[in-house]
């Protein structure tokens, strides 16, 4: 027999074994959560949450991964303001014009990675084939038959 949980008063734990564990949201139930003594084992922890207002931040448990589901509603995960409080992004070109990278999540304090242009599709076929053996009329013959894009 089953029973339907109210998921807006009750979080419930999804363990790997496929058992659920509903846990009512006591005074304890935060200060637990907390430290560590509830969803600290293997398995996820599923809550439901409805909100009359916009989210200003949102940041990722640093115990482990969050998904959200949007149920309805609309949602925008912004990164833009910390990468640019970080100095994180550049410019780069595209065929389709200059968009911003951010640079990759490390940082190297000898010098700055490199962020090259974004090459069009096919722009290095002709050389990596010309490296593999092919000759100029087989490249010629595999872009005609639209096996290759060369740019």
């Amino acid at each position: 027999m089953t029973h339907a949980l109210d998921l807006a008063k009750t979080f419930v734990s999804l363990g790997t074994d496929g058992r659920t564990l509903p846990m009512d949201v006591t005074e304890r139930f935060w200060p637990d959560l907390e430290a560590g003594r509830i969803g600290a084992g293997p398995g996820r922890l599923l809550s439901l949450f409805e909100f009359d207002t916009s989210w200003d931040v949102w940041e990722r448990h640093p115990n482990g991964d969050e998904i959200v589901l949007l149920l309805d509603g609309e949602v925008e995960i912004q990164i833009a303001r910390q990468l640019a409080a970080r100095d994180r992004w550049r410019e780069v070109g595209t065929p389709a014009g200059a968009v911003r990278a951010s640079l990759p999540p490390f940082n190297l304090s000898e010098f700055e990675p490199r962020m090259d242009d974004v090459p069009a599709l096919g722009a290095h076929s002709r050389a990596v084939l010309a490296e593999l053996g092919y000759a100029a009329a087989e490249i010629d013959a595999l872009a005609a038959d639209g096996a290759v894009r060369t740019s």
